[in-house]
Formats: C-alpha cells, sequence, structure tokens
C-alpha cells in the first residue's frame, strides 16, 4: 500500500492480483476515509485496463473506462502531459507500473505521461496506437468505437468493426487513416496563429465506413478510411442512431453510389453535417424517395429536404400540403374583350373597332389523385361552411322553448345553425358540427338550462329516440336531470316510451 500527498490531495494506491485500488481525498485524511473520498477500482481484464468507480460505502461499481475525462474533475490537473511531481504525474506513473506487469499497452515516452492518454490506451489498445504516432488525447470515447479500438491487433479491430470484410486491407487502412496529421501551412505560405503540435484520433472516418459495411466491398471501404481530412470539431462524432440510418442509406444506394457519397461526407467542406442531416430526414422520406437516388451527398440532402410537407400559407392554422398538390384556392385569371379590326365596309371606317366576345377557357386538367403515401400528413378537407340556417320546428315542439321541467331546470331550443356553434362553444363538446344535421331534420337538438346557464344537450332521432344526452365535455348528466326532462318530452310527444332505446332513459 503507497501513500502520497500532493498538490492539497492525499492519494493512496493499493495492488491487488488483478488491479488497484486508487482513493483521492482530501489532504490531512490519514488512514481514515471521509465522506469526500473518491474511490477508483482498476481491474486487467485480457490484457486491457477496465477502470470502475465505487460508490461507497455500497460494494456497487460503475464502469467509467470510457470517460478518462472524469480523472480530471478529481484531480486537480491541466490537460495534457503533466508535470513531473503533479498528482497527475503520480497517478500516471503508478498506471504505467501496473501495466507493464500485466502487458498492457504503455506510453512510448512515460516520462511526460499524459493522465487521460495512459488510461484510454491502457483501456483501447488501437487508441494508445493511435497516441504513440501523435494523436491528441481523447477525454470521451463514443460507446460505438468502443469495441473496435479494444481490438489487440489492426486485424482484430477489423474484424471487430466490419465482421469478415476486416480484411488485411482494411487493418492496413484503418491504421494508416486512425490519425490525421496537423495541418500545416505550405511553404512559404505565413500561418496565422499556432501550429497545433499534434494530430487527432479520425474516429469520423471509422464511423462513416461503418455506415456503409453493409454495402461496400473491402476495398472501398478501405478508400473511405483514408479519405478526407480532419471533421470540423474532432469531439462531434456521429452517433450509434446515425450509423444504423447510414447503414439503412448504403444499402439503398448500392456499392459505387454508397462510396461516393460516404467519401463526399468526408472530403467536402460541410459534409458531415450534410450527412448529419441526411440521417435525421431520411426515416420520415424513406418511403418517398425514387428508384433512382443521385449519387452525390449534397444532391441526397437536397433531394430529401424538397420532399419534406411544406405550408404554402404559413399564416394559416392548418397543416400544410406536400409538394405537387393542388391547393384550395385556383388563381382567378381575369380574360379581358378582345378588339378586332374590320376592312371598311357600308361606311364603318376601317379604324374602327368592335368588342369580340372573350375567347373560351381551355378545360382544367383533373387533379391529381393525392399519393397515399404522404395522405396521413396532411389534414382531411374541411367540410363546406354552413351559412346561418334558420332551424324550424313542429308547434308541439317549439312550444318547448323556456319551458320549466324542475325547480332549477328549463329547456332550450337552438334558432340557428349559428347559435348551436355556440352550444359547442359552451358545453366544449362537437354539438356545434351538427347544424346541417339539424336544419335537413336528421336531428333535433334540445338544451337543459340549468341555474341560468347551459349546462346539457340531448340529441333526438327523427323515430323519438335518444341518440345521446351529455353535459359540458361529454360528461354524463345526473340521474334526476334525465328524469325530468326525459318524462317531459315523453308528455310533449317528442320521445317514444314504447322503443327499446329509450328505456334506459325512461327507467333513470
Amino acid at each position: 500500500m503507497e501513500r502520497i500527498e500532493v498538490d492539497g490531495h492525499l492519494l493512496g494506491w493499493h495492488r491487488q492480483s488483478d488491479g488497484a485500488v486508487l482513493e483521492v481525498g482530501a489532504s490531512g485524511v490519514g488512514g481514515d476515509r471521509r465522506p469526500g473520498t473518491t474511490t477508483f477500482v482498476l481491474r486487467v481484464r485480457d490484457d486491457r485496463l477496465q477502470v470502475d468507480l465505487a460508490l461507497l460505502p455500497t460494494s456497487r461499481t460503475v464502469d467509467v473506462t470510457l470517460q478518462p475525462d472524469l480523472f480530471g474533475q478529481v484531480l486537480p490537473m491541466d490537460p495534457g502531459p503533466c508535470a513531473d511531481g503533479t498528482a497527475g504525474a503520480v497517478v500516471a506513473r503508478w498506471v504505467v507500473t501496473l501495466g507493464a506487469g500485466n502487458r498492457m499497452w504503455c506510453p512510448a515516452d512515460p516520462a511526460p505521461a499524459d493522465l487521460m492518454a495512459v488510461l484510454g490506451g491502457a483501456a483501447l489498445p488501437l487508441l494508445g496506437a493511435a497516441y504513440d504516432t501523435g494523436a491528441a488525447t481523447l477525454r470521451e470515447v463514443p460507446r460505438w468505437a468502443a469495441p473496435l479500438l479494444a481490438g489487440s491487433t489492426p486485424r482484430a479491430a477489423a474484424r471487430s468493426g466490419f465482421g469478415t470484410k476486416g480484411t488485411k486491407t482494411v487493418a492496413r487502412a484503418l491504421i494508416d487513416g486512425l490519425v490525421v496529421p496537423p495541418h500545416r501551412p505550405p511553404e512559404g505560405v505565413s500561418r496565422v496563429g499556432p501550429v497545433p503540435p499534434t494530430g487527432h484520433v479520425a474516429l469520423h472516418r471509422v464511423a462513416v465506413a461503418l455506415m456503409g459495411a453493409s454495402a461496400l466491398d473491402p476495398d472501398r471501404i478501405a478508400r473511405v478510411l483514408l479519405a478526407g481530412g480532419p471533421p470540423p470539431d474532432p469531439l462531434r462524432w456521429p452517433g450509434g442512431d446515425q450509423i444504423a440510418t447510414g447503414h439503412a442509406i448504403a444499402s439503398r444506394l448500392g456499392s459505387a453510389q454508397a462510396e461516393r457519397v460516404l467519401t463526399d461526407a468526408l472530403a467536402t467542406d460541410g459534409g458531415l453535417a450534410a450527412l448529419e442531416e441526411v440521417c435525421r430526414l431520411y426515416p420520415g422520406v424513406a418511403d418517398q424517395l425514387p428508384a433512382r437516388i443521385p449519387s452525390r451527398l449534397l444532391a441526397v440532402r437536397d433531394l430529401c429536404r424538397s420532399l419534406l410537407p411544406i405550408d404554402p400559407d404559413p399564416s394559416a392554422a392548418r397543416f400544410g400540403r406536400p409538394p405537387g398538390s393542388p391547393t384550395s384556392r385556383m388563381a382567378v385569371t381575369r380574360t379581358m374583350p378582345r378588339r378586332v379590326h374590320r376592312p371598311r365596309s357600308g361606311g364603318v371606317p376601317a379604324s374602327a373597332s368592335v368588342v369580340a366576345p372573350p375567347l373560351a377557357r381551355p378545360a382544367r386538367a383533373p387533379a391529381p389523385a393525392p399519393d397515399p403515401r404522404t395522405r396521413a400528413r396532411v389534414a382531411p378537407a374541411a367540410p363546406p361552411a354552413l351559412a346561418n340556417a334558420a332551424l324550424r320546428y313542429p308547434p308541439e315542439v317549439a312550444g318547448l322553448h323556456g319551458a320549466e321541467v324542475g325547480a332549477d331546470l328549463r329547456l332550450l331550443l337552438p334558432r340557428t345553425s349559428d347559435e348551436l356553434l355556440a352550444w359547442g362553444r359552451l358545453l366544449r363538446s362537437c354539438i356545434g358540427s351538427f347544424g346541417a344535421a339539424a336544419a335537413s331534420g336528421r336531428s333535433m337538438l334540445i338544451g337543459v338550462e340549468e341555474r341560468g346557464a347551459l349546462a346539457y344537450c340531448m340529441e333526438v332521432a327523427p323515430d323519438g329516440s335518444v341518440r345521446q344526452f351529455l353535459g359540458e365535455r361529454n360528461r354524463p348528466v345526473p340521474r334526476s336531470v334525465v328524469a325530468s326532462v326525459c318524462d317531459r318530452l315523453v308528455l310533449s310527444g317528442v320521445l317514444v316510451r314504447d322503443l327499446v332505446a329509450n328505456q334506459v332513459w325512461l327507467e333513470a
């Protein structure tokens, strides 16, 4: 067991048979563990390092192997190589000693060791090989890349990522394309700002190549792995869901087209952003894509954009129509009368003009049938607006308007369809749309006012049966109200007592 106090922290290192335990606590803790102490459990698995965070005081642990930046939040250290004698350098020396005794990856020069690079390389050997060639340290490794970077050899890494297509050619391209060298200006050209001292890990190439793994042959996969330059943001990798969508796109494009599209994503300015947009739009427009899809990335992106539903009138409160469908309002063309000149005849001057009838309008082509694949995105056509139609009733029914059926209940009859619309708004129900049915005699609507306010509404069919009797927001009507209203309507001849459909209401 080894303890050392440095940079205001007390570090403890406990070697075990299969790894070690690292404790990071506040200075002055001594041999006692305080609640502020952070404990990491380092285990060696198949010549690789696994780092777990202990959730004390329980026995549970959380795997943080892919998050080496977590040590930077616990220890006082700056990014990059740790200065000799600092807390980061001490922990890096301990991890290097553990790796040397267990055949794990270790940095070529352990003196200026970067703790996060030591942890990442010891856990993922292929990432350690990238660090040996001068790649900058990754603070976090995407989860989809971990199985590939964990390969002990380039061939094993290629097999893990590309299956049977992980040939020697793919393995060689994977190693050659995994590190992008720093960008340096050509000779004789002055540079602006400092040149980065190292390159970076080109996981964007690996992600794009994985998108085409199902469609590309090994030689095409190798060309994709070697294509393009550095990404605009080395920390913004494609996610696992985008890689899965890329699989579907590449399978639909075919081998040659998929290679061109994926190469454009790596070699074109803004290509990764365009590929990300295509992966985001593809699930919504996949069923509308034509049989022949363009072979260039920007053309595929523009095609996906054009298939999105649009709204020709954004100010209207309705859904938009798909491109190419007829609009609800057709343009009105004004036809002006033609003026024709006639020769001199019967004393009429040659310069005189007469009005000729307008030309006949050409027959308008029928509107194309809507595409069934986009029908769900378009709101159904609204029914034609109903004018403020008057609702008429027989004398025996008209006399019910204002009739009292209880101490606080009064019957109401809507006089117009607009009044029925107001009833629908008051009761927050669909009866406002029954104007056409009431005007044609297919339905009779009878309102019930309780304590001076509309509270319920009954729909009566032409045969004298109750179709529905509901309150606000289609809530049920109290039994006492149902009994009072139905008894009065039976005495008035509006409801037929002998109908089976009415028994449930009359027995209330």
